[in-house]
């Protein structure tokens, strides 16, 4: 839908998501045959959402959308049918977060996620299977590790997947110094905090190095990382933050790893 990308771009999207949520269902609501142009309006534009956070009880823009989608579902009423609206959308879609989000949403990991989900834990194959083929794709186009969510799409991508393709695809991509580098900087991140009293949300920067170990050897990245910072200066000083974050933590990262494999 061209309206989407219009208020993406002026900047008013997370205003028309809030919006669209009052118009899933009543006597105003989109009309069910458009929910398919809806969908795929909106995960057609996942990966360019704000990431900004108002406030520190904030789910951004990207929750927006889900409500957007839980809603149609539940509007639908028949999780079978909603998976069929669903599944083309998400062969069709140009991009990936979304897609990708929905589905981990609606993947019943426990019991108790039974009651908040709309398709039925043994449909939400097709649509798992479908998300690692658009992977494989934004892989093949060389877009997917330079994705912003490429963690969690790895992740995904994992859970989703018998073999070990994504093991096989981050060797491929970490099989250079600067590859290498490249992906573990994925994994700094901001800690945010916020104490009674406090109008501003703090941020530290942090090295998730828990995150790291479920996707590549620890062992494996520091011996790397020592040859590098050995022989390539320059590499690492247009990465500085990346390095110290990574040799402050990674021994008792490691240490913690051996003790909880």
């Amino acid at each position: 839908m061209a309206i989407l990308r219009q208020h993406l771009e002026r900047g008013t999207i997370r205003t028309v998501l809030e919006r669209l949520q009052d118009y899933t269902s009543g006597e105003d609501a989109v009309i069910e045959a458009n929910i398919p142009n809806v969908i795929l309006g909106l995960f057609n534009i996942a990966d360019e959402l704000p990431t900004e956070e108002r406030s520190f009880a904030d789910f951004g823009a990207s929750m927006d959308m889900m409500r957007i989608l839980f809603q149609f579902g539940k509007r639908i009423g028949d999780g079978k049918k909603f998976k069929e609206i669903v599944l083309p959308t998400i062969k069709a879609s140009s991009a990936l977060a979304g897609i990708v989000e929905f589905v981990s949403l609606e993947t019943p990991r426990d019991e108790k996620d039974k009651d908040k989900i709309i398709i039925p834990g043994d449909l939400i194959g097709e649509l798992q299977s479908a998300c690692v083929e658009k992977i494989k794709e934004f892989e093949k186009r060389n877009l997917l590790f330079t994705h912003p969510r490429l963690l969690y799409i790895l992740y995904r991508w994992k859970e989703w997947s018998d073999g070990d393709e994504y093991a096989d695809s981050i060797a491929k991509y970490t099989s250079s110094d600067q590859g290498l580098v490249d992906f573990l900087k994925k994994f700094v991140y901001d800690q945010k905090s916020q104490t009674i009293g406090e109008y501003a949300v703090r941020k530290e920067r942090e090295y998730n190095f828990r995150n790291l170990a479920g996707l590549f050897d620890l062992n494996v990245a520091k011996e790397r990382l020592e040859s590098i910072r050995t022989i390539h200066k320059e590499l690492v000083e247009q990465n500085q933050e990346m390095f110290d974050l990574f040799f402050a933590g990674i021994d008792k990262a490691i240490q913690n790893e051996e003790r909880n494999p």
